[in-house]
């Protein structure tokens, strides 16, 4: 889950499909290939979907009938076009279509969390977990679920497997960070951060919420560090505005909370919609009359009341 291994795998896509250029699955998984990078912050917003739904077209094109692409199409609706209802006809396209993929299955549960129908979720998940039990992406993100559910234990046990599984991945503990902070394992949580920034090489997604967790444990020269050092990142090139906003809100500094909302607005964030129900109450965004109207404007508001 780097940058490097992102443009590597489509280096490799790519190649297939100089070879055979009717390769409708491979155009469909180099799509979502884009989606991921997008939310994973490695490329912005807008040039992550423009890929992606450029190769899903190719491969619906070429057969109408992949499902991950019917899934692809869920997910660029999901964080980009801020769009339930495409959302949920996208990915109950690609259920119809292979009931028995795992991978389709879980991005339905995407959905599902996203419209707080967490007990669907948590069914639909048990299923994905039984089809594909070492997927460390889909594993980490079930325990979310879990979290968002409220079910924090259930949610610290499924990281636990996630990072057994992969003790490299950067997500699994960036999650698991998330899961104690809720507990209010403050210590541990940072530990967590801590080990995700490392092996995430710096990534700003780590460095922000680790930030945030240090301020929470009163270290507030360090935690300003590194959020300096990722807003000058970010003038350099794309960071996920979103990253930024709990940051500035715990500092009780609301004009630049605000302010790094629009921005994230203004990109279609991928990781906004997910934001908006941050299972950290200190990370929430403020009944504030500027914030509100802009949730209104932009229609995440149908995020924060599940639909």
């Amino acid at each position: 889950m780097t940058p490097e291994g992102n443009q590597k795998a489509q280096e490799y896509y790519r190649k297939a499909l100089e070879k055979d250029a009717g390769y409708a699955l491979v155009y469909s998984i180099l799509g979502s290939n884009f989606g991921f990078a997008g939310l994973m912050g490695f490329i912005p917003p807008d040039l992550a979907a423009k890929h992606a739904l450029e190769n899903t077209e190719k491969a619906l094109k070429i057969d109408p009938s992949i499902s991950v692409a019917h899934s692809t199409l869920g997910a660029l609706s999901l964080v980009y076009d801020w769009d339930l209802k495409a959302a949920e006809e996208g990915f109950l396209k690609s259920v119809e279509l292979n009931p028995n993929s795992a991978w389709d299955r879980f991005f339905y549960t995407m959905y599902l969390r996203s419209t707080h129908q967490y007990d669907r979720a948590i069914a639909e998940s048990s299923f994905v977990l039984e089809k594909d039990p070492f997927n460390i992406y889909i594993c980490t993100e079930i325990g979310v679920t879990f979290l968002l559910a409220g079910r924090i234990e259930e949610a610290i046990e499924r990281q636990k497997y996630t990072i057994d599984i992969y003790p490299e991945g950067f997500m699994a503990h960036l999650n698991m960070g998330e899961a104690l902070e809720v507990k209010r394992n403050l210590e541990q949580a940072i530990e967590y951060y801590d080990k995700a920034a490392i092996l995430s090489q710096g990534n700003p997604l780590s460095e922000t919420r680790l930030a945030c967790a240090l301020v929470k444990a009163g270290n507030l020269p360090e935690a300003k560090e590194k959020i300096q050092r990722v807003e000058k990142a970010k003038q350099k090139g794309y960071v996920p505005a979103s990253s930024l906003i709990p940051y500035y809100l715990l500092q009780k500094d609301f004009d630049r909370a605000f302010h790094w909302f629009q921005q994230a607005c203004k990109e279609r964030d991928f990781n906004l919609p997910g934001y908006i129900n941050t299972p950290i109450p200190e990370h929430r965004l403020p009944d504030d009359p500027r914030f509100n109207a802009l949730l209104e404007s932009t229609g995440l508001i149908k995020y924060l009341n599940g639909g």
